[in-house]
């Protein structure tokens, strides 16, 4: 029996609730042939009361935490393509920012 090649479509499915959080921070990592990429979300802390309280209460912070909202594993090839992706997507929003300039 022979297999005759032929295309699958994907279907991209994005679940309802999934949300998008900002990320504010990331850190990568590579290892045997895969990259891990960490993406997190600035919890700064709530600050009430007067303009005083809240600077008595800033005083008082010594660090904000940083929560990591997704991690992703990446393979090198993969990789390579995913910033080609992004620096073309870059690349056209930089030229759309200066047309409305």
């Amino acid at each position: 029996m022979t297999t005759t090649p032929r295309t699958i479509k994907t279907k991209y499915i994005i679940p309802d609730g999934l949300g998008a959080p900002l990320a504010d921070q990331m850190n990568v990592g590579h290892g045997r042939g895969v990259f891990v990429i960490n993406f997190f979300e600035d919890r700064p802390p709530i600050l009430s009361g007067s303009a005083e309280e809240k600077q008595e209460q800033l005083d008082k912070v010594s660090e904000v935490e940083s929560i990591c909202i997704a991690r992703v594993t990446i393979t090198a090839e993969r990789m390579e393509e995913i910033l080609k992706v992004l620096q073309g997507n870059f690349d056209a929003f930089r030229a759309a920012q200066e047309k409305k300039q």
